[in-house]
């Protein structure tokens, strides 16, 4: 029902590596002739050196010389360095510094990373960046658009990137192709990224509380065991434009999972006195299918006014199983799942001298069946989340301003008597003297339960927990309010945040005695609060070949459930650097663990993690190297802080010590790429499937 801690660290090693690309990022943000956007509404306008700040938006002028050195445009947003974000040249990946939700775009159509690593950067006339995107694109803290020049000509695109580890079982492979005549355009892409024989592990210590009283204390000594995962993704596109006029964009994309997750160890069980040592072995085999056809629409009314529609139907099928063995008990169950997910968006845009106003609707909907082994019980889910908003965006002098509201409803066989919900969103940003902004944000947004945990099927997790889901769910409201500082003085920037969210009588799990049995099942109780404070500096030395960054923060959760109140708080810190010289860039990378609560589980977002890599240009081919954890390996804690059973865990990936990769990335062009029309709409998704209770 829930992915044990386990699922969790390898899927977060595979990431935290650095070196499996996140390939679910899609776009939204304002539209492709944002520089007249920006002259219309009078924004307030901040120059510096080969970039100007409008405001929330900062547009980046790249320099000649640091196009003639890269060979995609991922590697010229590592050179950029943008203050906002982070960007592995190698991979591909690109992040919000701080985590967060990041849209990108070319020319305004939602794009994946591989996408944008097909674009030359020659083709490139400017990158913008919006700390702030507004209602209509559905919850983003950070909307990156790289517009791309009109084509003269018509031509095709054939891209590679293909990195390989030779001393350990890990891959990363990405091929993509393009071609583009007069107002069309197709596309075909492909990516996966493997990972096979990493040995994993995990070291345990439960404390547990029987219904009769009884109290259990188990150690698990973890043994080495081979892990594997693997992603495939593949998409065919085709895109038809009249110049920023009209888009009509159609899309088919499939994405295949096959993880198998093994852990093996020693349990040592203490109880009345008596001590009793066992083996353990638990597997989880993941299997799914996902395929859905992506339709989008936009078209310019008028120079006043733009429309935009997206419909995405979706069919999802998966296989989760579970075993879990010891000498005195054997476990055996799995599920199967077939489900379909309908998207429809729809926005209307307003711009009216200095405002801007938009409107629109949203509806995502799903149909599960589910099946259960070995008892063979069927269960059907379904869940429609709606809404409607609008919002008012202002700009004057130097201040600048936004006004919105989203009207929310959830309906479905888990949602009993559920109120439409009004969640309001407000700004207002100050240009301080020619140096600076401050900024501050008001929103709020519904959250609806998930699949697994409406799942009313009851499970077993080993010999004294059960789980099961709860269909009597509703959605929560999510408030925060944020207070955004940023300084430039010179080259260098600065930026000061202050984030406060608050979830009231969010969905969180809690453990408790029902039926003579330890069960976990979630529920609408308490608060979560979240309180975050960071900093980030960002400084070029050496007439801009280093660029250093630094992040570091502190933040706080209180927590308060069905039947518990816990806290945690947790300084962290980030740190990166890039050296380019003429056709060569070397990267260094360090992040720090930062660790979430949420109900009683203190998990890892990222454990500390050290990334090296060097990479150097010639023609059309890049050829890089590297090494991840040269000292350690990653270790993925996570704790629950039940009274009933709760538990201390260290999950291990030894596989991850010391990861030597290597790779060759190859951008072939004939001709040059045809630049699209906007799009604002996110068109992708990548759907929780069912997976069964485990450790």
């Amino acid at each position: 029902m829930w992915q044990s801690s386990g699922n969790k660290a390898l899927k977060q090693i595979a990431a935290g590596i650095s070196l499996l690309t996140a390939c679910n990022v899609y776009a939204q943000s304002e539209t492709a002739d944002s520089l007249k956007l920006s002259k219309e509404l009078e924004e307030i306008v901040i120059t510096a050196p080969e970039s100007i700040v409008t405001g929330e938006k900062t547009i980046y002028i790249p320099e000649k010389r640091l196009i003639d050195a890269m060979n995609s445009t991922i590697q010229l947003l590592a050179g950029l360095q943008l203050p906002e974000l982070t960007v592995n040249p190698a991979t591909g990946s690109i992040n919000i510094l701080g985590g967060g939700k990041l849209s990108i775009r070319i020319n305004g159509r939602p794009v994946s990373e591989r996408e944008v690593a097909l674009v030359s950067p020659k083709q490139i006339t400017k990158i913008e960046y919006i700390n702030n995107p507004g209602a209509m694109y559905d919850n983003a803290d950070g909307v990156i658009n790289i517009t791309v020049m009109p084509p003269k000509t018509s031509g095709y695109s054939i891209y590679t990137n293909l990195l390989q580890s030779p001393n350990k079982g890990w891959g990363d492979y990405t091929a993509a192709v393009k071609y583009n005549v007069g107002k069309s355009e197709w596309s075909i892409d492909y990516h996966s990224n493997p990972m096979w024989d990493m040995d994993c592990y995990r070291d345990n210590n439960e404390k547990i509380i029987l219904p009769d009283g009884t109290h259990i204390r188990r150690e698990e000594a973890g043994i080495k065991t081979p892990n594997r995962m693997v992603t495939h993704r593949g998409a065919v596109q085709y895109s038809y434009a009249e110049s920023n006029q009209l888009l009509c964009n159609v899309q088919a994309r499939v994405l295949h999972t096959n993880d198998y997750y093994h852990t093996r160890g020693i349990i040592t069980t203490s109880a009345n006195g008596k001590t009793l040592s066992t083996t353990e072995e638990e597997t989880n085999p993941i299997k799914s299918w996902q395929g859905d056809i992506d339709i989008y629409l936009y078209k310019r009314l008028n120079r006043h006014q733009n429309i935009y529609f997206n419909i995405v139907p979706t069919i999802i099928q998966s296989l989760s199983g579970h075993s879990y063995a010891t000498s005195d008990i054997e476990i055996i169950n799995s599920s199967r799942q077939n489900g379909y997910r309908l998207s429809i968006e729809g926005v209307w845009e307003y711009r009216l001298n200095n405002g801007s106003l938009s409107a629109g609707f949203r509806s995502n909907s799903r149909w599960d069946r589910l099946r259960y082994f070995p008892d063979n019980s069927i269960s059907h889910e379904n869940l429609s989340q709606n809404s409607i908003f609008a919002e008012w965006r202002h700009s004057a002098a130097q201040w600048q301003y936004g006004i919105g509201a989203t009207l929310s409803y959830c309906a479905g066989s888990s949602t009993i008597g559920e109120k439409p919900a009004v969640n309001p969103k407000a700004y207002l940003l100050y240009r301080v003297r020619d140096w600076g902004n401050a900024g501050i944000y008001l929103e709020s947004h519904s959250v609806a339960p998930g699949v697994n945990e409406t799942n009313p099927t009851l499970q077993r997790v080993d010999q004294f927990q059960w789980s099961i889901g709860n269909d009597r769910l509703k959605s929560y409201r999510d408030y925060k309010i944020k207070g955004d500082f940023s300084i430039r003085a010179g080259a260098l920037t600065a930026r000061v945040i202050i984030e406060n969210r608050y979830a009231c009588n969010p969905i969180m799990p809690a453990k408790t005695y029902i039926g003579g049995m330890i069960v976990q099942s979630p529920r609408n109780a308490g608060h979560n609060n979240h309180l975050d404070v960071h900093g980030m500096v960002r400084v070029p030395l050496f007439s801009n070949h280093v660029m250093l960054t630094a992040e570091g923060g502190w933040h706080r959760f209180d927590n308060k459930g069905f039947n518990y109140t816990h806290t945690y708080s947790q300084p962290y810190i980030n740190l990166q650097m890039i050296l380019l010289i003429k056709s060569w860039w070397i990267m260094a990378k360090y992040n720090s663990s930062y660790n979430r609560l949420w109900g009683e589980m203190i998990s890892s977002a990222n454990q500390n993690l050290i990334n090296l890599g060097i990479g150097y240009t010639y023609k059309s081919m890049t050829l890089m190297g590297g090494i991840v954890n040269p000292f350690g390996n990653v270790a993925m804690k996570s704790r629950d802080l039940s009274k009933i059973a709760g538990y201390d865990r260290i999950y291990q990936a030894t596989g991850s010590n010391t990861l030597i990769w290597a790779g060759v990335t190859i951008n072939l062009r004939k001709g040059k790429s045809r630049a699209v029309s906007q799009k604002k709409l996110e068109n992708e998704n990548i759907y929780e499937s069912i997976t069964n209770a485990k450790k």
